[in-house]
């Protein structure tokens, strides 16, 4: 964020709360902006205009709760439609990933890692040069000069690293939520255990009996004495993927398969079932953490 951002709707909004708080305490006081204010926001309306801004206008004497989120939230969406809109690079594909980074990027679940400071004791740790990597992914920089070949998978490796989002080796990402979310059930006192095993017996969509192992680790219940969460990561770049991207689409529409598969099979054997879904680019449902 540049100074030149934050003077964009800043000094509004802080005029607005303001005034906001003056008719509160000086009724009597004339309630209308000062014209200059006045000015700079109907100038600000003109470049982002939404229904939230064309509601505002209409009270704008009274300033809304949180004013300067509002009007930040309307200014970067703004720009993020111009940055998507003139992505530069040389192929469908890498314009396609592209936009996805910069799509997902300002979701809280996948930056907050920025936010995290370094602590050994609970894992919170990187390299200077993993870290090099991650930011560089992020604001869409080149890692390597020429791409590779993969050292893991018969694919190629590309310059912008985005290959490592969709190398086949997925059990590695699998263990490394699966671990995540065992911590994250641990320090809330659930008793989690890892791979429990515990097997239901369902029926499959060709309508053949199986016995299912839907847990990847159970915990404390709330509804019932146990809970199954099975955790899956998964890609919105697969082949059967939605051709336009839609942030938190492919997390949500893979929880959703799993409660059809499982969820009514574990209840009828006195199990709750909770589905925890993230996709690469660290999109997930909060569902699941808000109940814990």
């Amino acid at each position: 964020m540049l100074p030149s951002d934050v003077m964009s709707y800043a000094y509004i909004s802080s005029s607005l709360s303001t005034l906001s708080l003056q008719n509160l305490m000086f009724p009597l006081v004339p309630p209308d902006p000062p014209p200059v204010v006045m000015q700079l926001f109907q100038n600000f309306s003109m470049l982002y205009s939404t229904n939230d801004m064309i509601n505002f206008m209409d009270n704008v004497s009274r300033a809304p709760f949180k004013t300067q989120q509002k009007l930040a939230a309307v200014y970067f969406t703004k720009k993020l439609e111009n940055i998507v809109q003139f992505i530069d690079v040389p192929s469908n594909l890498y314009r396609k990933q592209h936009k996805a980074t910069l799509l997902s990027n300002g979701n809280k679940m996948a930056f907050h890692w920025l936010l995290a400071l370094p602590n050994g004791g609970l894992g919170q740790k990187m390299t200077n040069e993993e870290f090099r990597l991650m930011t560089s992914m992020r604001c869409l920089r080149k890692i390597i000069p020429n791409q590779e070949a993969c050292p893991t998978c018969s694919g190629t490796f590309d310059v912008y690293g985005l290959h490592a989002l969709n190398c086949g080796h997925k059990s590695y990402r699998h263990e490394r939520a699966l671990d995540g979310l065992f911590s994250v059930c641990s320090i809330a006192g659930r008793h989690p255990i890892r791979n429990a095993p515990v097997q239901i017996f369902g029926v499959d969509s060709r309508g053949i009996q199986h016995l299912y192992r839907p847990g990847d680790i159970q915990i404390d219940g709330i509804d019932f004495p146990k809970m199954l969460v099975d955790i899956t990561v998964v890609s919105p770049f697969c082949t059967n993927a939605p051709a336009v991207f839609t942030v938190g689409q492919a997390a949500q529409q893979a929880e959703d398969k799993k409660m059809e598969k499982y969820f009514v099979d574990c209840r009828a054997t006195q199990y709750d079932f909770q589905p925890f879904a993230a996709d690469i680019f660290g999109e997930s449902s909060t569902q699941f953490l808000f109940r814990l």
